[in-house]
């Protein structure tokens, strides 16, 4: 066999049609879909390419030209649907569908009604209808890779290898067609060879790359759908992602532009000197929700590749801690604070009027003939006298000022604290029976 085209097609068609049973196997796998059909593409072309080999003339080579067009017209928006759907989760990709093979398919259609006046109009040489042909092809090949450059990298930064293999397979079939066109080097059309070498190579990326494995899907899956709130931003506290509890929990982010300063986006505690860790309260219609935020780079090879921040959902933890201090700090029976915390709350106040100067009132209140409410009504009537006297000092006098219970259950004693000034309503009065 004297004929290097043919054999050059043949071993084409061998390649594309193993690329594209192992992306039929592949079929479940996130990205595969349009993976599978551009390789269908590819494998349509370069069955054609070959019987066009063969020596297919007259009636014939429309028939074949049909079958190239068939393939050919679609590898390129096939290569941009898979790009979209692999890389950027957030890309509604039947969107843009209809968009991207609207022309092709136009041009298929009409080449299958009348290929004796279509195909010698594309295949001409000084035909504007050529120049808009090839310029979409590619229009669609560079956007590839300018996608696969911009944000491929975005979706997980240990795929930089794969995405770089992605990105040289997009290009060598676009190299090899433009030096066909333009430049007689290899003396036939190497296009069939280039397109299947490109599949092969994507293949490579994504098959032993990693990114049609179950784990790395799963782990984006786990993240996005996870409570915990996750914010990535580069070294220099730019914004690159989030996941949905984060863009929650700061709606500004579900607007927020890649690479805008996070310091600019509303409600993100970030200084220009970075994330110190923090708790957040929120309030929401759930009622008051506590978050804990930490701060820790990521590393790839050694390397530090971005900023995660994390936030924690810690509500029934705090809710413990405030329960708990709240018990440890405050009377449970009046409400009031206890004996400890006054004295604590009193002498910090005392020192910070000795540096800032003012004045402070301290009274001690006690209520009568206590005992014998205890003695003839019981206990529990006493509890009631002292959750009426604390609840009348709470209402009377300012939030400012502070109370306390000073005795014990079967005393009635009560000090307030007032500083700066003293409540324009007397303490005995607010306590009088």
């Amino acid at each position: 066999m004297d004929n290097p085209y043919l054999l050059m097609c043949l071993f084409s068609l061998v390649v594309s049609l193993a690329v594209l049973s192992m992306a039929i196997i592949r079929r479940r796998a996130k990205g595969s879909l349009y993976f599978t059909y551009m390789n269908l593409a590819i494998f349509i072309y370069v069955l054609g390419s070959l019987f066009e080999a063969a020596g297919a003339e007259g009636i014939v080579y429309h028939q074949v030209a049909r079958i190239q067009y068939l393939g050919i017209s679609f590898i390129s928006p096939m290569v941009l649907l898979f790009l979209m759907e692999s890389c950027v989760t957030k890309i509604k990709v039947k969107r843009h569908i209809l968009p991207l093979i609207a022309f092709p398919s136009c041009v298929v259609i009409l080449i299958f009604i009348r290929p004796d006046i279509i195909i010698p109009i594309i295949e001409n040489p000084d035909s504007v209808w050529r120049y808009i042909y090839l310029s979409y092809s590619y229009i669609m090949m560079f956007v590839s890779v300018g996608f696969a450059i911009y944000h491929c990298p975005k979706r997980d930064a240990i795929y930089n290898r794969q995405i770089k293999i992605i990105v040289v397979a997009i290009a060598v079939p676009l190299l090899g067609n433009l030096l066909t066109i333009f430049t007689d080097i290899f003396g036939v059309d190497v296009t069939p060879l280039c397109v299947s070498i490109s599949g092969l190579l994507i293949s490579y990326a994504l098959l032993f790359g990693g990114l049609f494995q179950i784990v790395p899907l799963a782990r984006e899956e786990i993240v996005e759908n996870m409570r915990d709130g996750f914010i990535l931003v580069d070294i220099a506290g730019k914004y690159i992602d989030a996941n949905a509890a984060a863009k929650n929990l700061f709606p500004p982010l579900k607007t927020a532009s890649i690479s805008q300063p996070l310091s600019n986006v509303e409600g993100i505690p970030w200084s220009d000197d970075g994330w110190d860790e923090q708790i957040l309260s929120m309030e929401t219609d759930a009622g008051a929700r506590y978050y804990r935020t930490s701060m820790d780079v990521v590393t790839h090879d050694g390397a530090v590749i971005c900023q995660c921040i994390t936030v924690y959902d810690i509500t029934p933890v705090q809710e413990l801690l405030n329960e708990t201090k709240k018990l440890a700090e405050f009377d449970s029976l009046t409400g009031l604070m206890n004996r400890r915390t006054f004295f604590h709350r009193v002498r910090e106040k005392c020192i910070e009027m000795e540096r800032s100067g003012g004045e402070a009132l301290v009274l001690m209140l006690d209520l009568d003939f206590f005992k014998k409410v205890n003695d003839t009504y019981g206990h529990p009537a006493g509890d009631e006298v002292l959750r009426a006297v604390s609840g009348t000092l709470l209402s009377r006098f300012r939030k400012t000022d502070m109370f306390a219970r000073y005795g014990g259950r079967s005393s009635a004693r009560f000090c307030l604290s007032q500083t700066n000034q003293t409540s324009s309503r007397s303490p005995r009065n607010a306590v009088k029976r």
